[in-house]
């Protein structure tokens, strides 16, 4: 069974991130997370389908884990968001689709992908992403 909503008129949307871009639309206050331009939006559709394609296969693949976190490293290396100045959609749908690794994660881990940590700490900052979820502790300081 596919998540899907139904829309006011009756209509049938089925998809995670067909109704999530749907929901998105939906509300002026959010809309902006879909992305400013062209290029804006099409890298959003590139990291929803990135999470559906590497990081949710992967979820049952513990051992492609490193991979995925040291792909993801490289590419927020000088971001403080996957997609341009400011949260997208691409931001909130990684953040959980993340967090049981990033919960899971040994300091050491977290130190290793400094990058990755950064920008997890900084979207959990925003209460109404993370919502009723417990805050990952990570370490301010190396430890060696």
């Amino acid at each position: 069974q596919y998540p899907g909503l139904k829309t006011k008129n009756g209509d049938s949307i089925y998809g995670l991130m067909s109704s999530i871009k749907y929901l998105t639309r939906q509300h002026m206050e959010t809309n902006y997370l879909l992305g400013d331009d062209v290029t804006e939006q099409t890298l959003v559709n590139q990291w929803l389908e990135y999470r559906l394609t590497k990081l949710n296969i992967y979820t049952y693949n513990d051992k492609e884990i490193p991979f995925i976190f040291n792909d993801l490293n490289d590419w927020l290396i000088d971001k403080v968001f996957f997609i341009g100045h400011k949260l997208s959609l691409a931001d909130v749908v990684m953040y959980y689709g993340l967090y049981p690794f990033m919960r899971d994660l040994t300091v050491q881990d977290k130190e290793l992908h400094t990058n990755l940590s950064r920008w997890f700490k900084h979207i959990q900052s925003f209460d109404d992403i993370r919502q009723s979820l417990n805050k990952i502790i990570f370490p301010r300081v190396q430890l060696y």
